[in-house]
């Protein structure tokens, strides 16, 4: 379920970071995990909103594309 949920929400294009972060991914690079302690708690949030739908939608047998396309915060994005 979490490779799924990690490529479904990566071609809906939210953004890596975030989606590693709610995944609970360690980064491998040290540096930039020494770094970067951003914990993105409000995208995490409206990720989670739209990644709930999308199962919800499909728990339903409704998970065609144009059912998907009306999710909240699908297409495009963006920081």
């Amino acid at each position: 379920m979490r490779a799924i949920a990690s490529t479904v929400l990566k071609e809906k294009g939210f953004p890596p970071d975030v989606i590693e972060a709610a995944l609970a991914h360690i980064d491998t690079y040290e540096v930039r995990r020494a770094c970067n302690r951003a914990q993105y708690l409000e995208l995490r949030r409206e990720m989670m909103l739209w990644w709930g739908e999308y199962v919800e939608a499909a728990s339903f047998g409704n998970s065609s594309i144009s059912v998907i396309g009306k999710l909240t915060s699908t297409e495009g994005y963006t920081d």
